[in-house]
């Protein structure tokens, strides 16, 4: 199998927008539910990358 390897700016864009969808929450409960909007949202956009597995 090979390894898949994340560069220095993947790591640091995925921080980035993490950043982005927690800001203004206050609660635990509240990032949850806004990150399941966020995911919800791309599913819908594009619904064969919703269940997509890395091998």
């Amino acid at each position: 199998m090979e390894e898949i390897v994340m560069t220095d700016y993947q790591f640091s864009s995925i921080l980035e927008m993490v950043d982005v969808i927690l800001e203004g929450c206050n609660t635990i409960d509240e990032a949850r539910e806004k990150i399941m909007r966020v995911k919800k949202s791309r599913d819908k956009a594009d619904p064969e990358k919703g269940n997509d597995k890395t091998e």
